[in-house]
């Protein structure tokens, strides 16, 4: 045996040398199988998500409770600065500003927070038969555990279907002010236009609104309701559009209309500039623009 060991000293040394090799090999695909199972941080890009892991109930919770949650809410929010930017940074900021105010005074910030609790439940109990009774009792116990997200689908979905029952609703007062206009009944119109666009304020049913409110020298209204269209179109159409422009043109001339000549001379000349960058030289809007202007240039003479 010994003649064996003397004679095979070289091999003996190279395979201990590999099964050393292997077993740390081994030990080492092990430790990185452990590692990888090992949790590991997660980066919170939602500002509305900063919680803590547990959600306690808020409706249950004492003044102390409350204080240390919302401690540890912001603590929370604190680690998050450097990992947000824009508006969700600016709503960080928003979340621990509002923290801080509840840390502040907690008996009356939690005191909030089960009035908020308390009036969105009564708000989810009325919508129970057109929503599912099984949505409401998921929402619920939600808004206790601060969790408001249920209740706010819930309320977005009933906010669509409330918008277009309004837009229908609004459809019919309008068609009835085309048809008393097309009879030139000029106050029911009026009604009926005024209507409408207290339902449902577009374009066209403001503009309906105040040209009846210009047929019937309802002065200071058609200025009001001319204001309201101009910023509709503004929104939609941008400041240097030919539609801006001609909203610009009928404030300037319901204004001259009230004897405001100083305003109209101002909304006109704007008109005029639009109409000048937008429109073709020869358009007819550019000698109506400049023929609403001269006149209220000599009002004012």
């Amino acid at each position: 045996m010994t003649e064996f060991f003397a004679a095979n000293q070289n091999m003996i040394i190279l395979v201990g040398l590999i099964s050393g090799i292997l077993g740390i090999a081994a030990f080492g695909s092990a430790l990185r199988r452990w590692y990888r199972g090992t949790p590991t941080a997660v980066t919170v890009t939602n500002s509305a998500a900063l919680i803590p892991a547990r959600r306690p109930n808020l409706i249950e919770m004492n003044p102390s409770e409350f204080t240390v949650w919302t401690s540890e809410l912001r603590e929370t929010a604190y680690t998050e600065p450097d990992k947000l930017h824009g508006p969700a940074l600016i709503a960080l900021e928003d979340k621990i500003t509002d923290l801080t105010r509840q840390l502040a005074n907690p008996e009356e910030a939690l005191a909030q927070q089960h009035a908020i609790i308390i009036s969105l439940e009564e708000k989810l109990s009325r919508f129970g038969n057109d929503i599912g009774g099984d949505r409401i009792a998921a929402a619920k116990p939600a808004l206790e555990a601060s969790d408001y997200s249920i209740a706010d689908d819930i309320f977005a979905e009933i906010e669509a279907r409330e918008e277009i029952a309004v837009q229908n609703a609004a459809r019919a007062p309008f068609g009835r002010g085309e048809v008393a206009e097309a009879q030139v009944r000029w106050q029911d119109a009026y009604t009926h236009y005024k209507r409408a666009a207290a339902l449902h304020e577009t374009t066209d049913h403001l503009e309906s609104h105040a040209r009846m409110t210009w047929r019937l020298a309802k002065g200071d209204e058609a200025v009001a309701v001319n204001e309201k269209v101009l910023a509709l179109v503004k929104a939609e159409f941008g400041e240097q559009s030919h539609d801006y422009a001609t909203r610009f043109n009928n404030l300037g001339v319901n204004m001259a209309y009230q004897d405001r000549f100083t305003e109209a001379r101002d909304l006109l000349e704007q008109a005029l500039s639009i109409c000048k960058a937008t429109l073709a030289a020869d358009h007819r809007d550019i000698a109506g623009n400049e023929q609403n202007l001269t006149a209220v240039i000599a009002k004012m003479a």
